[in-house]
C-alpha cells in the first residue's frame, strides 16, 4: 500500500468530521470531569460538616465518571495504565455504591 493510498483512506475516515469540534468536545469533557469531581467533593465535605453524615452517592458519581473516561481511553489508545486506573475506579465505584445503599437502608425511616 502506497503513501497515496494511505492518505486517501485517511481522508475518507475524516470525511464529514469537524476536527476542531472534536477537539473542543474532548477538552470540554476533561474540564467537565474536573468540575464534576470538585463539586462532588465540595458537596460531600459540606454534608459531613453541616449534617454529620457521609453521602457515598456523591463519591460514586465522581468515581464512575473517572472509570468510564479511563476505560474508554484505554480501549481506544491501548493504554495499560489507563485500564488499570479505570478498573480501580470501577472497583471503588462498586464499593462506595454498596456503602451508600447500606447507609440508606440503615438510616431509612420506612424500612
Amino acid at each position: 500500500m502506497g503513501k497515496e493510498d494511505i492518505l486517501e483512506m485517511s481522508r475518507q475516515e475524516n470525511k464529514n468530521k469537524d476536527l476542531v469540534e472534536e477537539s473542543i468536545l474532548e477538552k470540554s469533557s476533561e474540564i467537565a470531569c474536573v468540575v464534576e469531581i470538585a463539586i462532588g467533593c465540595l458537596l460531600y465535605a459540606a454534608e459531613i460538616i453541616i449534617q454529620g453524615r457521609k453521602n457515598y452517592g456523591l463519591v460514586a458519581l465522581c468515581t464512575s465518571y473517572t472509570a468510564i473516561v479511563q476505560i474508554m481511553k484505554a480501549v481506544k489508545m491501548k493504554n495499560k495504565k489507563s485500564m488499570v486506573v479505570g478498573v480501580m475506579s470501577v472497583i471503588l465505584t462498586i464499593i462506595v455504591l454498596i456503602a451508600h445503599f447500606r447507609n440508606l437502608i440503615a438510616t431509612s425511616t420506612i424500612l
